[in-house]
């Protein structure tokens, strides 16, 4: 009977959607950045380690897009 009652509860918290965001917004998820796309959810952009893999120098996820360390010469 309890699991009954709890059954409700669950599938309530279970359907909650993600946090949503501004159009356009960017931001770091760890090195990788993310846009806001037009349903509102966090989207891939770029993994910073690949185009520090790719580029020279080294890149780090900064306000949502990646930025080199240094000034390659």
């Amino acid at each position: 009977m309890k699991i009954f009652c709890l059954l409700p509860l669950f599938l309530l918290l279970a359907g909650c959607p993600k946090p949503q965001c501004e159009i356009g917004q960017t931001r770091c998820d760890g090195e990788v950045a993310e846009i806001c796309d037009s349903a509102l959810q966090w989207s891939y952009l770029a993994d910073c380690a690949l185009v520090s893999e790719q580029s020279p120098g080294d890149w780090v996820c900064l306000s949502g897009i990646c930025e080199p360390t240094d000034e390659v010469e």
